[in-house]
C-alpha cells in the first residue's frame, strides 16, 4: 500500500500583490473612461500655416465668392476650449488668408446647421464679443509671444480691435474704479485702440461669413521682407457657450495667450516707411492798451470825467449839499424853459430834492432870524395859500434838508435816503 502524499496548503497572496492588482484595475477603468469621452488632440498647440500671395485682391463684400479665395491655404480642425476642452468644434469652420503685398485678407466660412439660431450683436464698435456669435483672430507681428493685435467681428458686421500687451496681463498700476479696458495698455488689453481696417459679413441658409482687410500700414512689425508671425483664430457660438480655437489653448487662458498660439510662416510684407504729417498754423496779436484809447476800459472823455468828479465832490461834503439845495430852487424856478444841461452841475437840483417837494408836508427853511422850524410844521404864509415856488428864503419854500431832520418823528420817512 503506497504511503499517502502530503498535500500543500494554499499560500496567501502577499500585500504587494494585492496592491498591484488594485492599481492595474483602476488604470484600466481610467483608460476605458477616457475612450468613452472621445478626447482628441486635434489642433494642438504650435500649429503652422501660410498666407497665399495673390495678384488680384478679392472684392470686400462679405460673400467670399471670388475665385481668388479658392487659391488660399485652408485653416481648419478647430478645437474647443469651452465647454469640452480638446474636442473638435461642433460646427464646420474654415479660414483662408491671402495677401497682395499691401494688406492681409482673412476670409471665414462659419457654417451652422441651425442658421436661424445665430445670435447677432449690437452695432457698436468694440462691443463685447462673447454676448453673441463671433469670429476673431490675433496677430503677433513681432513674434515675441507677448504682444499682438486682435481683430474680430459678429454677424452684425461690427469692428472690434484691441492691443494685447503681455498676453493680456499688463503689469501697470490700476487707478481706483478702473477696469482693464479703461486702463488701456497698463491693463494688458487696450480697447481704446481704433485702427483703420475693414470688415464685411453676410448670412444665408448655410451659416454666416466674414471678410477682413487689414492694411500693413495699420499695424507695426519688424524688419525683413519675409517674416514669421504668431497667429491664432477663434470662433464663438453663443447659444452653446462654445469657444473653439485653431491652435489649442488651455481652458484657464484665452486667445490672448500668445505663448500657445500657432505661427504664420512665409509672410511677404512691405518695408515700413512711417511718415506723419500734422498741419498747423501759428498766429499772434498784441495791443498797447495804454496808448490806444479805443480799447481803454477805464478811460473816459474829459466832459464825462469832470461831470462825475463834480458830482462826487458835491455828494461827499455836507456843506455843499446845503448850498446846492438852497441855490437850486431859485435857479430852476427862475428859468423853467431852460434846459437842465445848461445849468451847472453844482447848482442842479438833485432827484432826492425833487422828491421832497412832493411830500404832503412843507416847512419854511432857515430864515434870516436863524430859527429852524420843526419838520412837518406849516407856516402861516403857507397856510394862507402862498405860492410854493418862491425863493429859498420865503416862508412858502419847500422844506430842505437840515441836520435837525435826522430826529424825525416816528412814522415819517426822511427824503434823503442813502446819504
Amino acid at each position: 500500500m503506497p504511503a499517502p502524499t502530503a498535500v500543500a496548503a494554499p499560500s496567501r497572496p502577499s500585500r504587494r500583490a494585492v496592491a498591484l492588482g488594485v492599481f492595474l484595475t483602476l488604470a484600466g477603468a481610467a483608460g476605458l473612461s477616457a475612450q468613452s469621452m472621445n478626447v482628441t488632440t486635434t489642433g494642438g498647440a504650435g500649429r503652422t500655416g501660410r498666407a497665399t500671395v495673390v495678384r488680384t485682391a478679392p472684392t470686400l463684400d462679405g460673400r467670399l465668392d471670388d475665385p481668388v479665395w479658392r487659391e488660399g491655404t485652408l485653416f481648419t480642425d478647430f478645437v474647443q476650449r469651452e465647454p469640452r476642452e480638446g474636442t473638435p468644434v461642433t460646427e464646420r469652420t474654415e479660414v483662408r488668408i491671402l495677401t497682395d503685398g499691401e494688406a492681409l485678407y482673412v476670409g471665414a466660412w462659419l457654417y451652422d446647421r441651425e442658421p436661424q439660431l445665430i445670435v447677432p450683436s449690437e452695432k457698436i464698435r468694440d462691443v463685447t464679443l462673447t454676448n453673441s456669435d463671433y469670429f476673431a483672430f490675433i496677430l503677433d507681428t513681432y513674434h515675441d509671444r507677448q504682444n499682438g493685435f486682435l481683430f474680430g467681428t459678429t454677424p452684425s458686421g461690427i469692428e472690434h480691435d484691441e492691443q494685447i500687451i503681455r498676453e493680456g496681463e499688463g503689469g501697470g498700476v490700476f487707478a481706483g474704479g478702473q477696469n482693464r479696458a479703461q486702463a488701456g495698455a497698463l491693463g494688458g488689453i487696450n480697447v481704446n485702440w481704433d485702427a483703420s481696417w475693414t470688415v464685411r459679413t453676410s448670412q444665408d441658409s448655410l451659416g454666416w461669413y466674414a471678410e477682413f482687410r487689414i492694411p500693413f500700414s495699420t499695424i507695426r512689425y519688424g524688419g525683413g521682407d519675409v517674416q514669421t508671425w504668431g497667429l491664432n483664430i477663434m470662433r464663438g457660438i453663443r447659444r452653446r457657450n462654445e469657444e473653439a480655437l485653431w491652435s489649442r489653448v488651455s481652458r484657464q487662458f484665452s486667445i490672448n495667450r500668445l505663448s500657445q498660439a500657432g505661427t504664420l510662416e512665409g509672410l511677404s510684407v512691405p518695408a515700413q516707411r512711417i511718415a506723419t504729417v500734422t498741419p498747423y498754423t501759428l498766429g499772434s496779436t498784441s495791443r498797447n492798451f495804454a496808448t490806444q484809447s479805443a480799447y481803454r476800459g477805464a478811460a473816459e472823455t474829459p466832459s464825462t470825467g469832470s461831470r462825475r468828479a463834480s458830482r462826487s465832490t458835491s455828494r461827499t461834503t455836507p456843506t455843499s449839499r446845503r448850498s446846492r439845495s438852497t441855490s437850486s430852487a431859485p435857479t430852476s424856478r427862475a428859468s423853467p424853459s431852460s434846459s437842465p444841461r445848461s445849468v451847472p452841475s453844482s447848482s442842479r437840483t438833485p432827484a432826492s430834492s425833487r422828491r421832497a417837494r412832493r411830500r404832503p408836508w412843507t416847512s419854511s427853511s432857515r430864515g434870516a432870524s436863524g430859527s429852524t422850524p420843526r419838520p412837518g410844521s406849516r407856516s402861516r404864509s403857507s397856510a394862507a395859500g402862498a405860492s410854493p415856488g418862491g425863493s429859498a428864503g420865503s416862508p412858502s419854500a419847500p422844506c430842505r434838508w437840515s441836520p435837525m431832520m435826522s430826529a424825525r418823528p416816528r412814522g415819517i420817512r426822511t427824503p434823503w435816503r442813502g446819504y
